[in-house]
């Protein structure tokens, strides 16, 4: 592995270096003192910023960017712009996301909106101080305003997210927080007594602050790993416990056929779930065979069937760009089958390798330039012709192309829990092992998260003080 050695004279300016090199060459080591392969040096002369790169053989690259007005100088995104400048020449490369490299870019266009900012003024700032696309600008604006009505609609109210962070088995490119079923399934069933717990202390904090319940979003792992008994008590317990009359949606995510039965399926729809996120990641078997994904394509088949049958709302089917050694004919044959179900929302995700995923533990970090950004141009044109809409977006490190991930959804269908969890505009409560809440301020429109311990162990081992110190901090922040 490369190792590119930051030689900073603002030693401040670290991290955000790190990230534009990362964008640029995924995986290289980047280290401040020690052996080194290239060096990359910052200094400020004037009011001008240099940036050089220097090899161990004597080799050189380097420019100059003239700052106009001296203040500039404390405004570290302007060190990451003539970064990005400095790196995109010598790569020869641009970025679509030219210097941004948050995970919801979104929210950048919200404030701006909401500070008094005109369309065009927001387009500029987007363009030529983050140096974005033309396309990714036009793509954020119109994300926005989709989302406008949405989080309208949601202030003075409370999202509820409930995390069942265990799976039969983990997928091979699978980073999320996730802790296997043993095999006498005491680790789900110690989890599963706490959990219920949890919801019933935080719910009776959420009743005497007066706090209005807008979504529920059961998630995982897989939440559908629990038996038909445990998901039948999880959902009394849900009922019991918080007010659901005026709930905008109730999502369950049942992402895994081998954990699926029509059964469990009527239980949640007869428990008011109006959403359901079937996510088969790729409609080819080899593939899921290949990143040890036990689902059979035709019961994804099957269980679209029961979806429609027992009359959900919103189905959302996900997919991965990406995944083992599929080309873009592959994914496109996994859209049009996709397509073919007609689901209300279809989520695309680019691969992503990170830390946790068998990928990275086997291979490190190898990120290709993806399928190109025709592709992806005709991924958009395929759903929009499909009469899909891209609705909400974020984006996530390490990823093929350096691209990002796109929900799309039919007009009324809109995913509402992830807006409001993506704008971050409204109180979230997150509720388990590894779920992690916000605490919304609208006067200063900030958040203050409240994280739960990830690991499955420790929350079991640990339960009593993790919920009461958790609570506390719910208590003091609402």
């Amino acid at each position: 592995m490369s190792v590119l050695l930051f030689n900073l004279e603002k030693p401040e300016l670290e991290y955000y270096f790190h990230e534009m090199v990362q964008a640029f060459e995924p995986g290289i080591k980047n280290v401040v003192a020690g052996d080194w392969d290239t060096k990359l040096t910052q200094r400020t002369i004037g009011q001008k910023i240099e940036y050089s790169l220097e090899w161990q053989d004597g080799k050189t690259f380097k420019r100059e960017y003239q700052v106009s007005d001296k203040k500039n100088l404390e405004d570290k995104g302007i060190y990451k712009g003539y970064l990005y400048d400095f790196l995109s020449e010598y790569h020869q490369k641009k970025l679509m996301w030219g210097s941004l490299t948050g995970i919801k870019p979104v929210k950048i266009v919200q404030k701006l909106d909401a500070a008094g900012f005109s369309e065009e003024a927001i387009a500029m700032r987007l363009e030529d101080y983050y140096r974005l696309s033309h396309d990714r600008t036009r793509l954020l604006l119109n994300l926005s305003k989709i989302q406008v009505p949405f989080i309208a609609a949601g202030r003075d109210k409370i999202g509820i997210y409930i995390g069942i962070p265990l799976c039969p088995s983990k997928c091979s490119y699978c980073s999320f927080i996730s802790t296997t079923v043993d095999r006498k399934r005491e680790n789900l069933s110690h989890y599963f007594t706490n959990l219920l717990l949890e919801i019933e202390a935080v719910a009776s904090l959420l009743r005497q602050k007066n706090l209005v319940v807008d979504t529920i979003y059961i998630g995982g792992g897989t939440p559908t790993v629990l038996d038909v008994w445990q998901l039948e008590k999880l959902f009394a317990v849900v009922k019991e416990n918080f007010d659901t009359k005026n709930l905008r949606e109730f999502t369950l995510e049942a992402g895994r056929t081998d954990t699926l039965s029509q059964e469990k399926l009527e239980l949640a729809k007869a428990n008011g779930v109006d959403r359901i996120c079937l996510n088969p990641q790729s409609m080819n078997q080899a593939t899921l065979d290949a990143v040890k994904r036990p689902c059979q394509v035709e019961d994804i088949k099957s269980f679209v069937s029961t979806v429609r049958k027992l009359g959900f709302k919103i189905l959302n089917m996900d997919l991965i760009i990406g995944l083992a050694e599929e080309d873009a004919n592959d994914f496109f044959s996994s859209l049009d089958q996709i397509l073919a179900y007609q689901p209300e929302n279809i989520t695309i995700h680019n691969l992503s390798i990170k830390k946790g995923s068998k990928i990275k533990n086997d291979l490190g970090i190898s990120v290709d330039d993806g399928y190109g950004e025709a592709f992806y141009q005709q991924v958009r044109q395929r759903l929009a012709q499909n009469g899909y809409d891209p609705y909400y977006l974020y984006r996530l490190k390490y990823t093929a192309g350096n691209s990002e991930n796109i929900g799309y959804a039919k007009s009324g269908a809109e995913g509402i829990y992830n807006i409001m969890m993506m704008s971050e505009r409204q109180t979230i409560i997150g509720i388990g092992a590894g779920a992690t809440g916000n605490i919304y301020f609208e006067e200063s429109d900030e958040i203050k998260k409240i994280f739960t311990v990830k690991d499955i162990k420790t929350y079991n081992e640990r339960f009593n003080e993790i919920l009461e110190k958790k609570c506390m901090m719910i208590s003091e922040a609402l």
